[in-house]
């Protein structure tokens, strides 16, 4: 369920998704700055598995009326993070 507040008119949508849930996806970077989307489940930037190991070189952030880093990325968001090389940035 997706719960959008439109702050024009006041008013909230509820959104039914259905699907299936999705409990890992790998994520192919490159050198610099990258937008990740999320799995179904909420997960802490400590279990995020780089490969090589050690590219990230950044904060998370996320977008809320200005960037603020996370320390959990939620599901149906999307996320900045730099690294300082290609690679593969695994969640689960």
């Amino acid at each position: 369920i997706l719960d959008i507040k439109d702050s024009k008119i006041n008013n909230t949508l509820i959104i039914n998704v259905t699907g299936n849930l999705i409990t890992n996806i790998t994520i192919n970077v490159t050198q610099g700055w990258n937008m990740i989307g999320m799995i179904s489940e909420p997960i802490n930037i400590n279990q995020i598995i780089s490969n090589p190991p050690n590219i990230v070189s950044s904060n998370y952030f996320a977008y809320n009326n200005g960037y603020q880093t996370v320390t959990t990325l939620l599901s149906s968001k999307g996320y900045w993070v730099k690294v300082n090389q290609s690679g593969k940035l695994t969640l689960q």
